[in-house]
Order: structure tokens, then sequence, then C-alpha cells
């Protein structure tokens, strides 16, 4: 796994800077008050600045790309998206969160009309434990191709191993040829683990040989998941996605050199087309 500069986006560093100031200087972005956030601790504005710096200078997100969100919450990555996408970009949050869904549409929606927000009624022992709909069962409802950029956040750290294998089977799908995944993971190397045993994370994911999937210690099931790296390579690799460059080392477990809290994937679909 790399540090940040690895993956580094040269052509953008500089807009990516200056997006992320706007957004964080932009006191009339909504946000939702603290009893309705459900997405974790941290400066609500703050980490959707950040991590929209994260999408241009690392992912290479275009104000034209056709952008779907999956696991969207409570408009975290959406509302400083609506600063840098072009009206004529397709933003679309997804989420099983039936509440977060519902602030999105009242709040971000009615004010731009190319961000729609869906839910989807699928289990989730954390968001939606009494979801009707399984993923490998029920695929997303978006047609193949459709989409630039996909994203993926604080998403597949919650997930178990056949919702992670089901959800990339169908991302790749409705991703374009050239199109860019953007995806946050725990995930478990030599460096990640020897960090842990120094003492340098608040979580600690019990290792076991042969395992692939790990839950954190002491918290409820799901509520911290990690995998290891070369799980990811193979997901990657099996659904006709290529990394773009390295992984990005989080801080998460201590270890030096986090671009941010939880590690970075960033991949492209396979293919002679590229998002225009």
């Amino acid at each position: 796994m790399a540090t940040a500069a690895a993956n580094r986006n040269e052509t953008s560093p500089d807009l990516a800077a200056l997006y992320r100031r706007m957004v964080e200087a932009n006191r009339f972005l909504p946000i939702p008050r603290a009893e309705q956030s459900f997405v974790g601790d941290g400066d609500f504005r703050a980490i959707g600045a950040e991590f929209l710096e994260l999408f241009i200078r690392y992912g290479g997100l275009r104000p034209e790309w056709d952008v779907l969100d999956l696991g969207c919450g409570i408009g975290r990555m959406a509302i400083p998206l609506t600063q840098y996408l072009d009206a004529s970009a397709r933003y679309v949050g997804v989420d099983v969160n039936r509440a977060g869904i519902t602030w999105c549409r009242r709040r971000i929606t009615r004010v731009y009309p190319n961000f729609v927000f869906r839910h989807l009624d699928y289990q989730n022992p954390l968001y939606n434990p009494a979801g009707k709909k399984l993923p490998w069962e029920h695929p997303l409802p978006f047609e193949p191709a459709s989409f630039d950029f996909v994203i993926a956040t604080s998403v597949f750290t919650h997930l178990s191993r056949q919702d992670v294998k089901s959800y990339f089977r169908q991302l790749a799908e409705v991703l374009r040829p050239g199109g860019r995944l953007f995806a946050t993971f725990f995930l478990l190397d030599d460096e990640a683990v020897a960090a842990m045993g120094r003492g340098g994370s608040r979580l600690t994911f019990q290792i076991r040989e042969g395992w692939s999937m790990f839950e954190a210690n002491g918290l409820p099931v799901r509520s911290a998941t990690a995998f290891r790296s070369e799980f990811v390579e193979r997901l990657l690799s099996g659904n006709g996605l290529r990394p773009c460059g390295s992984f990005l080392r989080g801080s998460w477990s201590g270890a030096a050199g986090g671009v941010t809290y939880q590690d970075v994937v960033v991949a492209e679909k396979a293919g002679d087309a590229s998002p225009e």
C-alpha cells in the first residue's frame, strides 16, 4: 500500500484545494442537526470538503461526470459535490437508511434538481435491520454503463464479505468503460497489523490465518469490518477493474502517511472509452 503521493493527480491539486476551501467557507450549505446525522464522528462539513478534494485529486473527478454515491447517508458527500458538478451532470445517491434519503430530498434536491436520492430496502444490521431485500438477490436499479464515477465511502467498512462481493460486481456493471470507482476500506497488510500491535489504533481486528474479513473487537456486528488487501485486489481484477496506482493508506491503524482516516482504493473500469 502506498502513501498519498503515489496516486496524486498532478493536473488538479490546486483546483482540488480551491474547491475544498470554497466548500468549507460556504456556511449556507445545508447541514443536518447532530441528532439527525448517523455517519460517524467528525465535522460534517469539513469531512465532505476533504473528500471533494480527494475525489478530484486522486479520483480524477471531472465536473461533467455522472456520479453514483453508494451509501450516500445524509448527504455528506453530496453537499460539497453540489458546488463542483455541472448542472448537466447527474448525481444519484442511494442508501438503505430511509431517514437520510428523506432529508437529502428535502434539503438538496429541491435546490439542485440534478441531485436525486433513492432508498434501497436492503437488509443491514446497523442502518436497515428490517430491510426486505438482499443485494445479491436484487441488483441496483440502474442500467449498465450509466455512470462515470462511483463513490463508496465508509460503506465497505460496514459490510460482510458476501455483500462486498455483490456490490463490487454491480458497481463494475454500472460503470462506463474508463469510469472510476473511489472506495474506502480498512485494509489489512503487514504494516497496518504492525501499527495496530503498537497500540496506534482505536480499532483492533482479530487477525486469523486464511480469513479475508475481520470485525473490530468489542463493537456491535458490522460496526467496523476490515479486509485483507489481497482480497480487494482479487475483487478488482475479477470485475474488470484495474487499480489507478497503489492503494492509499489511511491513518486508522496508526501507520504513518495516511491520506485520510480510512484507506482509499481508486480503480478504473477496463475498456477503450473513457469519460468525456
